[in-house]
């Protein structure tokens, strides 16, 4: 079954990068954007960290929601790939702050404290009704939620475009539930994995 389950995330990847780079919206960003920073300004107390991430290919970019979030005291960080099949580790980020670019060729910190943040953004190819995601197929975030779940209480918070749902999502044990999702369309919270 994990076979069959393999080949259809594979090919589930496939349809939503490419329905992803054809659609790709500025005002559903802004849009999305200013639902993200809402929610977050609301939900997360301005002492926990929070990570986000440097946007690859047409991923939606979370940065106008970070904008705000500086403005209000907020502290970010962004993950690191330290080691293939491992969870990602986060450096301490300021939006000044030089990035180069690391595996996979994502911008990372250049420098900065290891931290651990209690609330993620979290990047996604797709999302189902449920809370599960459709990510690139490495398992960085769902070995990094299981890892710092099991360590502590912390938020997952997808952030998408509406039109990335998608009604069947295929997923095994490895896959990690998110608590929340934000598209341009609205905020759905999920509640605890069953």
């Amino acid at each position: 079954m994990t076979g069959n389950i393999s080949i259809f995330k594979s090919d589930l990847r496939k349809a939503a990068k490419s329905k992803r780079s054809r659609i790709y919206s500025v005002k559903s960003e802004k849009d999305a954007q200013n639902l993200l920073a809402d929610y977050l300004l609301r939900k997360v107390n301005v002492h926990q960290i929070i990570a986000s991430y440097s946007p690859i290919q047409s991923e939606i970019s979370p940065m106008g929601a970070i904008e705000r979030l500086v403005e209000r005291g907020y502290s970010l960080c962004l993950p690191v790939v330290v080691e293939r099949n491992q969870p990602l580790k986060f450096r301490s980020w300021r939006i000044n702050d030089e990035l180069i670019v690391g595996d996979y060729g994502v911008s990372i910190p250049n420098s900065g404290n290891w931290v651990v943040p209690e609330v993620i953004i979290v990047p996604l190819l797709a999302f189902d009704d449920k809370g599960y995601r459709l990510g690139y197929g490495g398992g960085f975030y769902d070995r990094t939620l299981e890892k710092l779940k099991s360590e502590k209480e912390v938020k997952a918070v997808g952030f998408a475009f509406s039109w990335q749902y998608s009604a069947d999502i295929p997923r095994d044990e490895y896959d990690h539930k998110l608590d929340t999702i934000v598209t341009e369309q609205g905020i759905t919270e999920f509640g605890k994995p069953q």
